[in-house]
């Protein structure tokens, strides 16, 4: 049995119940679950474990986890931590479950398609999420602020902010797989060494050309993310690889203005994407500007 490296709340085995499957990655599995308390409530909730076949690396991984999401704590806009089953062969981390699935799907289904392949398995969003007026998706932006801002006040790099990272429970946006961030408290950047896959399209100029991540690259990514909000989940940059995408952001291109988006948000985008990191929104900033958006819309 796995020994917990932080003081976490360790869940038995036989408090869970796995259900329908949910999504995978690479090495990592995420299963639909059902806790029984300490006071026989039984609370649904997300399991994720590895692979079977995955490795020390993946485990590790796993661990580190657990480890970071424990650190930054709880918050009304991330996926929190519940607890860990420590008691089998495998590890398992117990995180919130969101019956209201990914944001990336739910945007496919206001545009209308169907056809995209599903990121969060088995849910289907209320039809009431699927209309996504101008009201609810500053909502959903303001949601997703608010939890960056959270973990850029524990000085945490996220490094992949995108709609499919982003969960809806019971109509609140919350921010997911933060746990595989870097905490910066070292150098306040985080350089990616290994031959992972890196999610360019989301990238800021300077993650591109370095592969350093920072807070400030992690505010380029969710202006990327506030135009996926804005075109119901359309690509970025699609069509471009990562050469032609330096290319164009040197000479100063950036994602054009979506077809019914206020022009006071796309300002926000713009904003998000100027060149030199430290002349970009803080999520603070952000929280106050869509706050105010908000209020006139």
């Amino acid at each position: 049995p796995a020994t917990l490296p932080v003081p976490c709340q360790v869940i038995p085995t036989s408090n869970i119940i796995l259900h329908e499957y949910l999504g995978s990655g690479e090495f990592g599995v995420v299963t639909r679950g059902e806790m029984t308390t300490d006071d026989g409530r039984t609370v649904d909730c997300a399991v994720k474990s590895i692979k079977g076949f995955a490795s020390e690396e993946a485990l590790r991984d796993l661990v580190q986890e657990l480890e970071l999401m424990h650190s930054v704590g709880h918050h009304r806009n991330l996926l929190n931590l519940i607890g860990a089953c420590t008691d089998s062969e495998k590890l398992m981390i117990i995180v919130e479950f969101a019956n209201d699935g990914c944001l990336l799907d739910l945007l496919h289904q206001a545009r209308g398609d169907l056809q995209s392949p599903r990121i969060y398995q088995n849910i289907e969003p209320r039809h009431s999420e699927v209309v996504l007026g101008q009201t609810r998706r500053l909502e959903i932006a303001l949601d997703v602020a608010q939890g960056m801002d959270y973990l850029a006040s524990k000085r945490c790099v996220h490094r992949d902010l995108a709609a499919r990272n982003v969960l809806i429970a019971d109509g609140v946006a919350k921010v997911a797989d933060f746990g595989l961030s870097r905490n910066i408290y070292e150098t306040g950047e985080y350089e990616k060494t290994t031959r992972g896959k890196l999610p360019t399209r989301w990238m800021s100029l300077e993650s591109l050309e370095t592969r350093k991540f920072t807070l400030e690259s992690d505010v380029w990514s969710y202006g990327v993310l506030l135009w996926e909000i804005e075109t119901r989940g359309l690509t970025p940059n699609a069509g471009l690889n990562y050469r032609e995408m330096i290319a164009r952001y040197r000479k100063g291109y950036r994602l054009e203005r979506p077809p019914d988006c206020d022009q006071g948000l796309y300002e926000i985008m713009r904003r998000c994407w100027l060149a030199i990191p430290k002349s970009r929104p803080t999520f603070s900033d952000i929280v106050e500007q869509l706050t105010e958006l908000l209020w006139t819309c």
